[in-house]
């Protein structure tokens, strides 16, 4: 486990840390903090995770945040499948000003609770729009699994990496609701015309999450997708399923992309289909990427 946070972490009054935001504003301030209990961070691999690579590596996945960063515009929707407590949402909603608009969908309903008092405390309602439930193919419910912190929940029939025996996940005992991304844009009449960017990280059901998306994907308002690759997918039927997937996206226009480290600055590599754990980017046709993001 990694070491405790220190006491120069700047605390709200209930008693949280407040872990600030790698991303920093003109002023070089933190654009947002995320507030984490410090008896959680003792136990919890997922939140060590977030407060390492926030604090002291630059960024949790900073090179993937990077990239919505420089390019969802004014205007523009996010949709944030699998948002946890808020590192994406809110790295792009505390940009421009609240002129992003951001649909934040989190499953499981103790980080639920966390995204809500991450949003509500860098005062950033107007722009964060959370909705608690699953995303899938279609509506309905479904049985949320744990086990693995507040990072390792997964939904029931999951792709999941081979766990040793005392890493398997005993089920939860309760189900959630699910819904799909077609469905969440439909819902919501005002963004019908917005530019969509769509990260999609929800351990293991990410094929599910994108068959639920199809109208969007084949809408042309999509501008990138950020899909994440995890060691599930190494293992056939899944691996070929995954491919499969990627396939039709380059059918539908889509370049693949990667970066070669997801922690340092650096450029959007070209991604061809192998084995390894990362996440893959989609792009329209008429989004280029950078030179480079850092």
């Amino acid at each position: 486990m990694t070491e405790a946070p220190k006491t120069t972490f700047p605390q709200a009054p209930d008693g949280d840390y407040l872990l600030p935001s790698a991303f920093t504003d003109d002023a070089g301030r933190p654009r947002f903090v995320i507030p984490f209990p410090k008896a959680l961070h003792d136990t919890d691999m997922g939140l060590q995770a977030l407060v390492t690579g926030e604090a002291f590596d630059g960024g949790f996945e900073a090179q993937t945040r990077r990239f919505f960063d420089a390019h969802v515009a004014p205007g523009d929707l996010f949709v944030d499948v699998g948002a946890h407590w808020g590192s994406f949402a809110l790295t792009v909603a505390s940009r421009f000003a609240g002129q992003r608009r951001v649909i934040a969908v989190e499953a499981d309903p103790f980080n639920v609770l966390r995204l809500v008092k991450s949003v509500q405390i860098n005062g950033l309602g107007d722009a964060v729009e959370v909705v608690a439930a699953a995303v899938s193919d279609q509506p309905g419910t479904i049985p949320l699994i744990g086990g693995r912190g507040t990072m390792g929940n997964v939904v029931k029939d999951a792709v999941l990496p081979d766990l040793p025996p005392d890493g398997m996940l005993p089920v939860s005992g309760y189900s959630v609701a699910t819904t799909t991304v077609d469905l969440l844009l439909a819902e919501r009449e005002e963004q019908k015309s917005a530019r969509v960017f769509l990260k999609v990280d929800v351990e293991g059901n990410e094929l599910a999450v994108l068959a639920g998306a199809k109208d969007l994907i084949s809408s042309g308002r999509l501008a990138a997708a950020m899909i994440e690759k995890s060691g599930g997918y190494s293992r056939e039927p899944h691996r070929a399923a995954f491919a499969g997937m990627l396939d039709g996206m380059k059918a539908r226009g889509f370049s693949l992309h990667r970066f070669a480290d997801r922690t340092k600055p650096g450029r959007l590599d070209d991604y061809t289909f192998d084995d390894e754990e990362t996440d893959v980017l989609c792009l329209a046709p008429d989004l280029q990427p950078l030179p480079w993001y850092g």
